[in-house]
Order: C-alpha cells, then structure tokens, then sequence
C-alpha cells in the first residue's frame, strides 16, 4: 500500500500538514518501497503566484509527491483558511533531515544539480563530513539560463542516469527547478528527487542562513530580504501581496476540506 500525508488545499494545490520528522519517515519509506521516481517540492507565496500564469509551473506543482508548506505565507494562509500547519517545513531542513536519516541507513548516493561549481565543491566536501555513509555520484553546475532543453539537456540527463544515485537533488531558481523536474522526471532514473533551490547555498555556506531566532520567529524571510535586497525585492513587493489577495478569494468564496495526497 502507497504511504500517504494529510495535505491541506491551498489555492487548489494539495501541501502537506504534518511535522518534518513525519514527512522525512513518508519519502524514507517511498524510496525504501521502489516504483514511480517521488518528487518533492516547495510550496511559498512567490512559487504560487508564479504558477498563476504559468501553466507549466500549476502541472509540475500539483504532479510532486510531497509538497511542503515553506514560507510563513503558507502557515498564515493555513490559519486564514482553518487549515493550520503542523508546523512550517522548509527545503534546507528536510535536505539535513532526510540526509541524517539516509547516512544511518547507509548505502545510498546523491547527484547534485545546479547552482556553482564552487558551491557544489563546498557542499559536496560538507557532506562528506557530516553524512560520510551517503556517497556523492556526481554533480553539475548548468549555464545560467532560463530553460534546459535541447541537446543540452538530453547530456545532462544522461550524465545524471550514467551515474545511478538513488537521489537526485535540484538546486535552481524557483519555477525553473519545478518545472524542469516535471519535464525530465520520466527518463531519469533516480528514485527520489528533490528541488530545494537555497538549500545548496545554505548547506554549502556559501549564503547564510538566518540565525535560529529569526526562523523560529518566523521572520527569516525579513533576515533574507535584508541580505539580498535585489534579488529578493519582488517575492515581497509583488508574490506576498498577490498571494494574500488570492488566499483572501479563497476564504470568501470556497473552503475545500483538508484532503490526503497520495
């Protein structure tokens, strides 16, 4: 029987509503099991207002295996709709949680997709420090452009399969990671594969990751914007505002039951 994770409706995309430790126990026992490639993702207001104009984005979103509330804009639109979270699950924790799980198994191995070669080769190199039972089948740092595709694309997939890892973890900007998964998860031959955009950065040290305070307070967002204004300006100014006016539609207009996600 295939494990399943209560899920709460939010803009008509089914995000999980159970704590980290549980959602790492459902995606440890769906790679143990075989069968179709598990797909995780990231549910945050600016993923979601992106997905309203991009049809691609709405299919790879709602075709993930798990998908995590990350973002406090997802906890409050959980409270607004009476679906409150378990608690907020972010990419960066469930990468540390699901490797800590795996590397006391033993006997699995990662590829990584994305970002720099220098983060990769920072990352890679802390990995081998912490989780020294997960081996490291490959990495790839693709050029920095808006979509893969092409000839380009058929190497990088084929590197990916070359190298066999049970897991495969995708580091890109948002929207592009996402849609890139759906559109290539049929020929890799990974099991699991995750995107979890910063969590590359963070886990390599390379950005920092605010302190435990600011995340427990639920502002880590603040502590980012403050970093990287520039680049992080327009989840604030346009994603936050439009994501809460489409939440305030769905609280007048309709309130769809908590469901379950298989």
């Amino acid at each position: 029987m295939v494990a399943m994770v209560s899920t709460s409706n939010i803009l008509g995309y089914r995000v999980a509503n159970v704590p980290l430790p549980e959602i790492v126990d459902l995606a440890g026992g769906l790679l143990a099991n075989g069968g179709e490639p598990i797909v995780f993702a990231c549910a945050n207001p600016h993923t979601l207002t992106l997905a309203r104009s991009d049809p691609a984005l709405q299919a790879a979103l709602r075709n993930t295996t798990i998908l995590v509330p990350d973002g406090m804009g997802l906890v409050l639109a959980g409270r607004l709709l009476r679906r409150s979270f378990a608690e907020r699950v972010t990419g960066p924790d469930f990468f540390e949680a699901f490797s800590a799980r795996l590397n006391a198994q033993g006997n699995r191995s990662y590829y990584f997709l994305g970002t720099t070669e220098e983060v990769l080769a920072r990352l890679v190199a802390r990995l081998s420090r912490e989780y020294p039972r997960i081996a490291v089948a490959g990495t790839y740092a693709p050029p920095f452009r808006e979509t893969l595709d092409g000839p380009e694309n058929e190497e990088i997939c084929e590197r990916i399969n070359a190298a066999k890892p049970d897991v495969l973890w995708v580091g890109m900007s948002s929207g592009k990671q996402e849609k890139w998964v759906e559109a290539n998860r049929g020929r890799l031959q990974a099991r699991f594969i995750g995107a979890v955009g910063a969590a590359f950065d963070f886990y390599a040290e390379s950005v920092r990751r605010a302190p435990r305070l600011f995340r427990e307070a639920q502002l880590e967002w603040l502590y980012r914007l403050s970093f990287e204004p520039q680049r992080l300006w327009r989840r604030s100014v346009v994603s936050a505002p439009a994501f809460a006016y489409q939440v305030c539609r769905q609280h007048v207009f309709a309130r769809p039951a908590a469901g379950v996600h298989r």
